[in-house]
């Protein structure tokens, strides 16, 4: 070993334990186990992984396979978040194996897979070191293009643009620019931020003569088009991707994915017209069987019963020897789920069971569970909640499903069961994120008791305990949401002055949430609910405030269209109580209409809305078009 480091020197110089893993048979070969330990990795099975490669240091000698392992542990820890103990790694392998030819190849690995993880910081700092040690290496494209993408993610705007300008100063003739350019814009749109600067990044990407991959760039514009709800754009980058690359083999991936965006921002029907495409013209595409599993997605949230169903029975009937059907159809469990058919996705999930196994199991089990207590079949859901700990007492998202079924107990009004589980999550996973929203969940059951000595005590423990958590603006919102409901059940039991209460109080929560953490509050749902509640409060000029808020700031909320919809209710509300003249008021009336056709032409507001124009006789002054915002429905606390 280089520099005469002893094999369990280093290992200890690192502070990582040695010991040996029952049932890893290093007579396999080292390399054959190193492979077992990358593929625990890859499917997010750190803590497995993490052993393996401990286990390889104690028995493994040969100085290039050492360097493979503390890649392998390196890549670990940085997906566990353990950032000190990447950074004893990487130190470590500059320490004792600066000599070996795969030390570039481990530390930028290392990188990679921190820029992956969202450890940005640690991500920066290993590229500069990467670069600065290797500045004329071939690769040297690439790792700048991971530094410029990891100080985006960060936020770091003006070292981005400082080292964007350098890049294209270095690379702009560079063969490979363009696709480096591309790789940036990707890791943008992967985790769906700063979805303008990725356009613009792929604008540059897919301009120019023909390169190998300017097939991904364009659908890179077109989807990041689509989020903007630049429409007309991605249609036209859509055609042209159709027109230049229908016999490309990648095609069927490239039109199923921009499909894909289609469908979480509400326009289904182009949706679904680019599905069928894939399924007619590519019909032996891998892809094809996801865009059936798409089709049968759109239709459940079009609230179309039978062409769900339908679209069902074709994927089972032409794809179930595919090697991810299982996998489409507990995705479609999951969508029923989420839309509260629990019933449809009891039978999507125990389908996906059949030929799912392992920690793929994992979900349809946790699913059934949620479900199962909505469905109030109490046997299935306690079994499972009881095999899913003792099965996947490791799974990294244990806490999480444990969770969601507490909060499922809580929604029906079972709070026995609720606070035994989320005091389960305190006891054993008292600093996860979960352990965050079992203290709001045991907020919001002291609220729904009418504790609120209680209530105020826990939420004291809460923001105290998880006081810097990101989260901790949304779970604190979490609580106000069971006031929203105390107030309407006070309203149905003729509580009036009680029901005003509560949704002052919901008000005033929002307001205190927007002021503490201006930059972290989840400002749709806060605007949202509180426009609500100064309706029921008859404060119309302060609701339509608050719905036009949530309209111009986020339209991909998923109730945006909601709110466009109650801006055209209320001002009628205030037509018939001769607040607003009756010409103003139709105008108005109008203008909020129409932008429900034109915007949310798929939402269940849109037929009311198109009435409204037939009823006054303005048939055919309507127009339809534009889109039905929408984004992935948060399963949180088991909604």
């Amino acid at each position: 070993m280089a520099r005469g480091m002893c094999v369990r020197g280093l290992c200890l110089g690192l502070g990582l334990a040695i010991f040996t893993i029952p049932g890893l048979s290093i007579l396999a070969g080292p390399v054959e186990d190193i492979k077992q330990a990358d593929g625990l990795l890859a499917v997010g099975q750190y803590q497995k992984a993490e052993e393996v490669y401990l286990g390889l240091l104690s028995v493994v000698s040969d100085p290039d396979q050492r360097v493979m392992i503390y890649k392998g542990l390196g890549r670990a820890y940085a997906q566990a978040g353990r950032e000190e103990l990447v950074r004893k790694v990487y130190k470590g392998l500059l320490e004792g194996f600066g000599d070996r030819a795969g030390l570039k190849g481990a530390l930028v690995g290392i990188a990679d897979e921190c820029r992956s993880a969202n450890r940005h910081a640690l991500a920066i700092e290993l590229y500069r070191l990467i670069l600065d040690r290797w500045p004329k290496d071939p690769d040297v494209i690439w790792w700048d293009s991971g530094l410029i993408a990891s100080q985006l993610c960060a936020n770091d705007q003006k070292a981005a643009d400082r080292s964007l300008e350098e890049f294209d100063g270095k690379y702009k003739a560079d063969v490979n620019y363009r696709k480096a350019i591309c790789n940036i814009a990707d890791n943008l749109r992967w985790r769906n931020i700063q979805t303008d600067r990725a356009r613009q990044l792929y604008s540059i990407a897919a301009d120019g003569p023909e390169y190998p991959d300017m097939l991904w760039a364009k659908m890179g514009l077109a989807i990041t088009s689509i989020r903007s709800r630049d429409y007309v754009t991605g249609g036209k980058v859509v055609g042209s991707i159709i027109g230049r690359y229908g016999q490309d083999s990648r095609i069927g991936s490239a039109i199923c994915q921009i499909a894909d965006e289609y469908r979480a921002a509400g326009r289904h029907r182009e949706a679904i017209e680019l599905y069928q495409r894939v399924l007619e013209d590519y019909p032996g595409d891998s892809y094809a069987m996801w865009s059936q599993m798409g089709i049968a997605i759109s239709n459940i949230d079009l609230g179309k019963k039978d062409a769900a169903e339908s679209a069902i029975e074709k994927l089972r009937r032409h794809y179930a020897d595919h090697p991810s059907f299982y996998k489409a159809v507990r995705d479609i469990g999951d969508n029923y789920r989420y839309r509260d058919i629990h019933d449809k996705a009891c039978d999507m999930y125990q389908i996906a069971l059949s030929g799912l196994s392992g920690a793929e199991a994992f979900w349809p089990k946790a699913g059934i569970a949620i479900a199962s207590v909505h469905l109030k079949d109490y046997q299935t859901a306690e079994a499972l909640t009881e095999q899913i700990q003792t099965e996947f007492a490791n799974h990294a998202q244990l806490p999480e499903a444990v969770c969601l079924i507490g909060g499922a107990y809580r929604s029906i009004g079972d709070y026995d069961k609720a606070l035994d589980l989320y005091q389960l999550i305190l006891k054993v996973w008292p600093r996860s994120e979960q352990a965050l929203w079992a203290k709001a969940g045991i907020v919001r059951i002291a609220v729904a008791l009418g504790d609120e000595a209680a209530a105020e005590e826990a939420m004291d423990n809460m923001t105290t305990d998880f006081k810097d958590h990101p989260a901790l603006p949304a779970a604190v919102w979490a609580t106000a949401e069971e006031y929203y409901n105390l107030a309407f059940q006070c309203e149905k039991e003729g509580l009036d002055t009680k029901a005003k209460e509560y949704f002052a109080k919901v008000i005033s929560t929002g307001e205190a949430i927007l002021k503490q953490w201006p930059e972290s509050a989840p400002g749709q749902e806060v605007f949202h609910i509180s426009a609500v509640c100064y309706g029921r409060l008859h404060e119309y000029a302060k609701a339509i405030e608050y719905y036009q808020k949530v309209v111009d700031e986020w339209p991909d909320y998923e109730y945006a269209w909601q709110a466009q919809f109650m801006v055209a209710r209320t001002y009628e509300y205030l037509k018939r109580l001769g607040a607003i003249s009756k010409t103003d008021a139709e105008s108005l009336i109008a203008t909020a209409y129409q932008r429900v056709l034109w915007y949310y032409q798929d939402s269940p507001a849109a037929r009311a809305s198109g009435n409204w124009f037939k009823y006054h006789q303005y048939a055919d002054e309507v127009q339809v078009g534009g889109n039905r915002p929408n984004r992935d429905r948060r399963s949180r606390e088991g909604k």
